[in-house]
């Protein structure tokens, strides 16, 4: 007993003097002195370095003297001035696009129907003498001498109505070629078929990726034909789960339905619900209806492809519970978009997509019961190779609402079929003879042009029906394309532009345009062509990429000012406002609070409205007064500045700016090349006796060569050339001015001046522009990387000279990593201590300096090597963090883990569960028994005009692409990543524990930051903590990682229950008292009957050698 009660003293003891405090870390109040004591180090050192008070004192003198003035940059007025620009050139584009409207309707009135029409075009998918395409367009091969038509693999390219329909465009040639004489701007124009084929101007070859054997481009499925050709829609999709529907036809409805899911656009609502003798939700967490965008869109058929591959097909279908189900929820949707505020629901079309194998039941007392005035349509698809199901009473359940019956016999069929709801719900559009013209969103130009906007306008079939009525046929949607690029073009930019009608807005003004979804159309943080081109071919953008302005603008928590922006832009006002923000800066590492001014205004006629954003300090900006450009002597006194004898013995190196300063200079020009320009302009005004410049910038070039007199002015006063002469100087001293002018001391490597010659590029003259105070940095190391030994590691600080209201220039040194560590550890004893360790972090969490032995993490994100610390460090409200999504981001393909988010979607085709012989084989003979069937029946001439298709689309569709680079190597794909940062919070200086995880103890830490009110504030934070034993390592302390990391993105059910405000599109129609009711038919273009009789014979005999 006694050696028991020995064993549970000991363990106590072992207890608690494991946690007992033994630690070497100085209280708070003796960090903060410290803190204290480093700051007022380095502030001395760095001003007797750098003298930034006496370069402001210069400039405040040439304020008070009157040779500089402020002026104040009106964002109203800039942002009128590009409304004004954009109305301009998007109604020339509306012009263009109605001439090739009246042309069509006008043609289609004398059209007859030929039943072996002789038609003669050009045709894309086969021009064999490419010696025609003689011009260039975009880097293309193309003609102008007319435009080519395409005809996507699953229409049979000489079936008499799209011969018919392409005879309707004879002609338009001569308005392309008009259209483009008058506005030399405008791109591809183009008329998109409500029977299938695509023409184009300038003619081009229709190319497909090499991982394509097969045109799949069908451009009745792409989002700006869809949302021009029918109102907006509610949709509600019954997939039906019931034992009948087991096996292939099971399969056929997942490929369906998602095929269907990819026809709905930003504009319309939509939900999933699976039924057989219950009715459910396909995401049981997800009972609203989504917008049809990109990401919902994605996640339905990522849902749906689980679902069914992980349920069984069972029970009967109740197709009365079904529909109720659907009505009700419909009716909601409706309830809500009625009351609402925020734009939830289309409020228009109401319909519902049912994907069954047939049945007897007609649901008409349900109908009647919730759907007597044909408020809801229903569109019925019949799929399965096996007609052994009666479905006549699910057609009439079409026919009952005005909706239409389609069937689904074989995999061929999916494409076509899944669109037949669209020319039924375009007929009241047709009808009514109301046209708008509309703007897409933003999306990849299939031709190769880059990110574009679509406007387009629909075409009417204006022909009589024999018996005298209106005809309700679309004859398709004509478009040209605006480039995201051309739009920007007409924005201010942040650096001059020759010959601009703009002043530019500053080093970090920018502007960005939304649409009435709040979905981005410009913006610095939407990536362009160039950066997501790897993830282009692995299908990203295929759909727009809705992206929303809150999704690229870091919202502080718990303000509502960005929110409320937003709203007012959609509802098209102008205004002007200011508050807080957060920004992110350009290496997207850091944010900073600073006052922000949005003006915006909205683009008449159209769904986009546009804002310039400015920080405070961009607000205003210095000119060089009238009284020095008027005098006689200006233009010698500045050539004897540039170009000077005492230019030869002047110590340092000029920089000037690679911007489009004067004329023939661009982003390319070396600084050599633009000082030429200038000095040139100065001969010239010399010779000439002129006062102001006539070729330069007449802003930016005079205060460019002010800032040149005020930095000799600097040099003279201060003899520079000694600071280096010391061996605590600097290694190099930079003066980067706002007007495009860098002098860097003592000298800067001729080869590398490129890297420096845009000071607005330069990390370190952005970061000062957002802190009033040094800013310290290292060259930063992504998260698992490190500093090998021996690395000549280099500290930069730099300044922003504020002077009034204005940032004229930014001061930056660049100190060795040992002669830095020196300075701020000369008068803190303390931190040689080997018990513990003292750390500068800076204040994205970043390490400047330690106290430690080895530099192998300075650079590094301080999460990743002390993450217990970092995470108490945010907890006490030091830092605080901010997350936010990446939607347009990639990550590397890994075939053995399914990525996250928005990727290229095989979900779900055939290739998911059947062979490419298998399917042929299944889709061949599927044909075969119904051509069997219905000859046993006496049907042998409807054979000739049902409705079946090749089974064409066995791989992808034409926005998958391809999957691999030829080198067979996997490449990236798009995905969404969660971006967190970290910044500094309310509080200055905390202290606290944390978990020892070696020895099971603690660790205790204390933090101040080197910012007292009485000294210029530095943006560092010290903290100190205890050693940890490194003597094993067998522990695995938390990693808090600052990199972008791959992520599933926010829950669709959590943002469905807080929609984003929206607007929806001003014109409905949803119904008309004319509409003629046919509710089943050959809407859809049927392949060759004889083709097929080839095909699958051929493809029997190949599944029989097998």
């Amino acid at each position: 007993m006694a050696s028991y009660w020995a064993v549970i003293y000991l363990l106590i003891f072992s207890i608690v003097g494991t946690f007992t405090l033994d630690t070497s870390v100085p209280s708070l109040e003796e960090v903060k002195e410290m803190a204290s004591r480093i700051q007022l180090d380095l502030v001395n050192h760095l001003n007797k370095k750098m003298m930034p008070s006496k370069l402001q004192d210069i400039y405040e003198q040439a304020v008070v003297e009157g040779d500089l003035t402020e002026s104040y940059v009106d964002g109203n007025k800039l942002v009128d001035k590009v409304a004004t620009n954009w109305v301009e050139l998007l109604e020339k584009k509306k012009r263009a696009v109605k001439n090739i409207v009246e042309f069509l309707e006008n043609s289609s009135l004398n059209a007859t129907y030929e039943e072996f029409p002789d038609v003669d075009f050009l045709n894309a998918n086969n021009i064999t003498n490419e010696s025609i395409l003689d011009d260039k367009f975009g880097g293309k091969d193309v003609t102008f001498d007319m435009s080519a038509v395409q005809i996507p693999t699953d229409i049979y390219n000489e079936d008499p109505i799209i011969l018919n329909a392409i005879k309707v465009t004879d002609g338009i040639d001569e308005i392309f070629i008009n259209n483009r004489e008058k506005d030399t701007d405008l791109l591809w124009q183009y008329v998109g078929s409500s029977t299938g084929f695509y023409r184009s101007y300038p003619g081009k070859k229709w190319k497909l990726s090499k991982k394509l054997q097969m045109d799949q481009y069908d451009v009745r499925r792409r989002s700006w034909y869809i949302g021009a050709a029918n109102s907006p829609k509610d949709v509600l999709i019954l997939v039906d789960m019931s034992g009948s529907t087991s096996g292939i036809t099971s399969n056929l409805i997942k490929v369906s339905v998602s095929e269907a899911i990819d026809t709905l656009g930003d504009d319309d609502f939509v939900n999933v619900a699976m039924f057989n003798d219950n009715t459910t939700f396909l995401d049981p967490k997800l009972t609203t209806f989504v917008q049809a965008n990109l990401r919902n869109k994605q996640h339905l058929k990522k849902q749906l492809k689980e679902y069914m591959e992980n349920n069984a097909t069972e029970e009967m279908a109740n197709y009365t519970r079904a529909l109720e189900f659907a009505f009700i929820s419909l009716d909601k949707l409706m309830d809500e978009a009625t009351t609402s505020d925020n734009g939830k629901g289309a409020d228009c079309n109401s319909v519902i997509l049912m994907f069954t194998d047939g049945g007897p039941d007609s649901g008409e007392e349900i109908i009647k019961k919730y759907n007597d005035q044909k408020r809801t349509r229903i569109f019925v698809y019949n799929v399965g190779p096996n007609a052994m199901v009666s479905s006549d009473g699910v057609k009439e359940m079409a026919c009952l609402t005005n909706g239409y019956f389609s069937n689904i016999p074989s995999i061929g069929a999916v494409r076509l079929t899944t669109l037949d709801y669209i020319p039924v719900l375009s007929r009241p559009l047709v009808l009514a003879g109301n046209r708008t013209y509309q703007w897409s969103n933003i999306y990849l130009d299939a031709l190769g042009l880059g990110m574009m906007t679509t406007l387009t306008l629909p075409a009417f079939n204006k022909t009589k029906l024999p018996d005298g009525s209106a005809n309700q046929q679309l004859l398709g949607v004509v478009g040209t394309d605006v480039t995201i690029k051309g739009m920007e073009n007409l924005v201010p930019k942040a650096r001059p532009v020759f010959n601009s009608s703009y002043r530019c807005i500053g080093p970090e003004g920018y502007a960005f345009g939304i649409n009435s979804n709040g979905y981005i159309l410009i913006h610095p943080r939407l990536k362009g062509q160039e950066e997501i081109e790897p993830i282009l071919k692995l299908g990203y953008l295929s759909d727009p990429p809705n992206v929303d302005l809150l999704e690229v603008e870091v919202i502080p928590k718990g303000s509502d000012d960005l929110v409320n922006l937003r709203k007012a832009m959609i509802d098209e006002m102008t205004n002007n406002v200011t508050f807080i923000s957060l920004v992110m800066s350009k290496g997207e590492r850091y944010v900073h609070n600073i006052s922000m001014t949005y003006s915006y205004t909205n683009i008449n006629a159209t769904s986009f409205s546009m804002a310039i954003v400015q920080p405070k300090f961009d607000l205003y900006e210095f000119q060089v007064a009238n009284s020095i450009l008027s005098d006689n002597g200006f233009a010698s006194t500045y050539i004897e500045l540039v170009g000077g004898k005492d230019e030869e013995k002047r110590i340092g190196t000029d920089v000037y700016a690679n911007w489009e300063l004067c004329p023939g200079l661009s982003s390319t020009s070396t600084s050599e090349e633009v000082l030429q320009e200038i000095k040139q302009e100065l001969e010239e005004m010399k010779s000439n006796s002129l006062q102001e410049f006539k070729k330069c910038d007449p802003i930016m070039v005079p205060c460019l060569l002010f800032d040149i007199k005020v930095v000799k002015e600097f040099e003279k006063d201060n003899d520079i050339g000694c600071l280096f002469d010391d061996d605590d100087g600097p290694k190099y001293l930079m003066i980067a001015s706002k007007c495009g002018y860098t002098h860097i001391y003592p000298s800067w490597d001729e080869d590398d001046i490129a890297s420096v010659q845009d000071p607005w590029e330069q990390t370190y003259y952005q970061r000062s522009l957002y802190f009033d105070g040094f800013v310290f940095a290292v060259p930063y190391k992504k998260d698992d990387h490190r500093y090998e030994s021996g690395d000549d590691l280099e500290v930069t600080i730099s300044m922003a000279i504020r002077v009034r209201e204005v940032i004229p220039a930014v001061m930056s040194v660049i100190l060795s990593y040992d002669q830095f560590a020196t300075i701020w550890t000369n008068n803190v004893e303390s931190c040689i201590n080997s018990s513990i360790i003292c750390y500068l972090i800076d204040d994205g969490g970043f390490l400047i300096s330690t106290s430690a032995d080895t530099t192998i993490d300075v650079g590094r994100f301080f999460g990743m090597f002390e993450g217990d610390i970092m995470s108490a460090l945010t907890d006490k409200g030091v830092y605080d963090k901010e997350e936010l999504y990446d939607f347009q981001a990639s990550c590397e393909s890994v075939d053995s883990i399914e990525s996250f988010g928005i990727k290229s979607f095989y979900v779900p085709t055939i290739a998911d569960f059947l062979n490419f012989n298998y399917v042929v084989t299944a889709a061949s003979w599927s044909f075969v028994k119904q051509l069997f069937y219905q000859i046993l029946s006496g049907d042998i001439l409807s054979v000739f005009s049902q409705t079946t298709e090749l089974p064409y689309d066995l791989y992808t569709t034409e926005e998958m692409v391809e999957t691999v680079e030829e080198s067979g190597k996997p490449g990236n794909e798009s995905c969404i990543k969660l971006q967190k940062l970290w910044h500094f919070g309310r509080v200055a200086s905390a202290e606290g524990n944390v978990s020892d995880c070696i020895q099971g103890g603690i660790r205790q830490w204390k933090a101040a930051r080197l910012n007292t009110d009485d000294l210029n504030a530095t943006n560092m934070l010290l903290v100190i903590v205890d050693a940890p034993d490194n003597s094993t390592t067998t522990c695995t302390s938390k990693v808090l990682r600052q990199e972008p990391q791959q992520d599933s993105g926010p829950k669709p059910e959590d943002e469905a229950k807080y929609p984003r405000y929206r607007r929806r599109p001003k014109n409905c129609f949803f119904n008309h008292s004319k509409e003629q009711h046919i509710c089943s038919g050959g809407i859809t273009i049927s392949p060759s009957f004889w083709l097929m009789l080839l095909v699958v014979p051929t493809f029997l005999l190949q599944q029989r050698l097998m």
